[in-house]
């Protein structure tokens, strides 16, 4: 038995609360990942659900000894390195909008959600770290692949399929006036979009997602399995979500995802680790031509570079307008800020630049980087397991980063989903890392000073 100050506790008693603990963990996780990646627009009352979970579960998790001890350790790995640049992020853009006369938009609009957006990513992590990576890859497979399903159903022409995201918030009783809904344009040029009634979040989403349960697919049969995860599960839930993130024809995610093998390529110079990528690949390709995508309205937007296609005309107007700003105004922004009378920029770090120069983006790129050097650092640590989830979230990144660069939306830029997979992500890794050795207790350093002084004593 543990005897306790007040009371025993035990070893069943105790095996059977961190059974609990990781129940919880793994609950919260869950919801907190479906509502961010899948239905970050329904809102009840004042929040939207997604923040509903996160501030529910904080609540719950400050109760527990062992989620603030994830809390702590999530704390002390991210305090100086994403906290901080992230808290540097947000005071920085709103005192520059309060010079521009922005504040009022900019406190509804930046500081509320990338404030919760933060606390989503470090309730995710604290969570991940509370449960085994096999529980993270599990959720994230479930998620994708069920999106993929009705992307299929979507590119099918299926009616119910396409007004899905209609359909749930009417069923949900969730706040209509909080969601803009049903892009008829889309439709017509068959962009798919999941359960998100944005296009463009969902192919983010997706991609990222897709991307780190890939890598984690091909690294885990290339090191024989260190995750434990059935493989029979994971296999076909990865493959269907990543069908539905090739129908949404977005050139970020698909681009991204090159760059994400060929990391993989760079770190596992192996002939079992191509020969998986090329069957997964060929898999993926071989469901995606069943459904036709050749004949797709938008498969030529894929591989056409034409200056003179609209799309690709309009992205280099948009990139001009931004770098002529930013050579004009570079350390603050343009004056006025982000107006309704300017060019819309499809480019999170362009945008950035643009209305708040190299002061407002700095710490937005030291969170980038810092989350970067973190998965990076540890891709080549002891144990396949921590290699695994290190190159996989390397991967994830490759996608969201290209993703957030050439849109409008990304970590900490009116994305949800992002910062929760990410956090998740890093939980995760948090979890395989050896815990640092705890300071000495005073009873502890009173009894070595007596056996120390107890032979002193004799000898007088």
């Amino acid at each position: 038995m543990m005897v306790t100050e007040n009371f025993l506790v035990t070893p069943a008693e105790t095996i059977k609360h961190e059974h609990h603990g990781d129940f919880l963990a793994g609950l919260f996780l869950t919801g907190a990942l479906v509502m961010s990646t899948s239905l970050d627009y329904l809102w009840y009352g004042p929040l939207p659900a997604w923040l509903i979970v996160s501030l529910t579960g904080l609540a719950v998790s400050t109760l527990l000894p062992k989620h603030r001890s994830a809390m702590g350790q999530v704390i002390r790995h991210a305090g100086l390195s994403i906290i901080l640049p992230w808290l540097a992020f947000i005071l920085l853009v709103s005192a520059l909008d309060a010079t521009k006369g922005l504040i009022e938009e900019s406190f509804s609009k930046r500081v509320l959600l990338s404030s919760s957006t933060l606390l989503l990513l470090i309730m995710t992590a604290v969570w991940a770290a509370r449960v085994r990576p096999a529980v993270v890859v599990y959720v994230l497979a479930v998620i994708i692949a069920v999106q993929g399903i009705v992307c299929m159903a979507q590119y099918s022409n299926i009616g119910s399929a396409w007004n899905l995201p209609e359909t749930i918030l009417k069923k949900s009783g969730a706040r209509a006036d909080k969601v803009t809904l049903y892009d008829i344009e889309f439709k017509d040029v068959g962009r798919v979009r999941g359960t998100n009634p944005l296009v463009h979040k969902f192919n983010s989403m997706q991609g990222v997602a897709s991307v780190f349960l890939l890598a984690v697919l091909v690294l885990n049969l290339q090191f024989n399995n260190p995750l434990r995860i059935r493989m029979a599960l994971l296999v076909p839930l990865t493959l269907c979500g990543s069908v539905g993130m090739v129908l949404t024809f977005s050139r970020s995610t698909i681009f991204g995802t090159v760059v994400a093998l060929l990391v993989i390529l760079w770190n596992i110079r192996k002939a079992g680790t191509v020969l998986v990528l090329v069957v997964a690949g060929g898999l993926i390709y071989l469901g995606a031509e069943q459904l036709g995508i050749r004949e797709a309205k938008q498969f030529n937007r894929v591989t056409d570079f034409s200056l003179t296609r609209a799309t690709n005309a309009s992205r280099l107007a948009q990139y001009s307008y931004a770098l002529k700003e930013i050579s004009e105004n570079p350390l603050m922004g343009k004056p006025e800020g982000a107006s309704t009378d300017r060019l819309l920029v499809h480019s999170v770090i362009l945008r950035l630049m643009t209305d708040y120069g190299l002061i407002g983006t700095l710490p937005y790129l030291l969170v980038l980087l810092n989350l970067t050097l973190f998965f990076f650092r540890h891709r080549a640590e002891r144990g396949h397991h921590t290699k695994i989830l290190a190159l996989a979230s390397i991967c994830s990144l490759c996608v969201g980063v290209l993703d957030a660069w050439s849109h409008s939306s990304g970590i900490m830029v009116r994305d949800v989903a992002q910062p929760a997979m990410y956090g998740a992500f890093w939980g995760a890794m948090l979890r395989q890392l050896p815990a640092p050795a705890p300071p000495p207790r005073i009873r502890d350093i009173y009894s070595s000073q007596d056996a120390f002084l107890l032979p002193t004593v004799q000898q007088r």
